[in-house]
């Protein structure tokens, strides 16, 4: 079995062997990885002319490669970003595309969603006031119950935590992580903006956010 990696010309071919081998199957210790390093989703080396499957990284694959790619059965793009491969041509060809979430882009957004919370809710501050045991409000201590409680001892303006349900998100750009981060704001309600530089297709945005809920703005 032969196996094209493809990925953007400042790809990383020794890094993509190391995570390749240390994931890959015994049934497929056998296959042939070779690498594919360019900025063009039409301009492919002759590897695609006779490899049974490719890994789409930071790429992208046109219509005249796939047309090339005789004995192409299998794509698989790591990446929820499919438009730069025309799923046309591998549906006239019967070529199995398959999406799958990059564990980086998805680590990244997390990140990204961690830190709005700490934003609005003021995490580092209040952090900083329990160390120091602020009691700006001289409260005595108490044991909490569902009545009785302190909502808000250090006696701050409500709005200084706002609710993430209640405030919009711009995304500059809508790529890979972009899109990680619009799909993790859908269970917390969150209003979506993105700019691109052009819009992406209407099933993206609904699987991202309901059609109501999501903004496209082009330039």
């Amino acid at each position: 079995m032969r196996v094209l990696v493809g990925a953007a010309a400042r790809g990383r071919p020794r890094q993509y062997q190391k995570e390749i081998a240390a994931v890959l199957p015994a049934s497929l210790r056998n296959a042939v990885f070779r690498f594919d390093l360019g900025d063009s989703d039409d301009d492919w080396s002759d590897g695609i002319e006779d490899c049974d499957a490719v890994i789409l990284t930071s790429r992208g694959l046109g219509r005249r490669p796939i047309q090339r790619a005789r004995r192409l059965r299998f794509i698989q793009k790591l990446g929820i970003a499919s438009e730069r491969v025309d799923i046309a041509a591998c549906r006239d060809r019967g070529i199995k595309v398959s999406v799958l979430s990059d564990a980086g882009h998805v680590a990244v957004a997390e990140h990204t969603i961690m830190m709005m919370l700490a934003a609005a809710r003021g995490l580092l501050a209040t952090h900083h006031a329990v160390v120091r045991g602020d009691n700006p409000l001289n409260l005595r201590p108490i044991r909490t119950t569902q009545i009785q409680r302190y909502p808000n001892w250090l006696g701050l303006p409500e709005s200084d935590f706002p609710l993430l349900c209640d405030l919009t998100l711009g995304l500059i750009g809508f790529g890979e992580i972009a899109r990680e981060v619009a799909a993790r704001t859908r269970s917390l309600g969150v209003q979506v903006i993105y700019t691109k530089r052009s819009r992406v297709d209407r099933q993206t945005e609904r699987r991202l956010r309901p059609p109501s809920s999501v903004n496209a703005k082009s330039r």
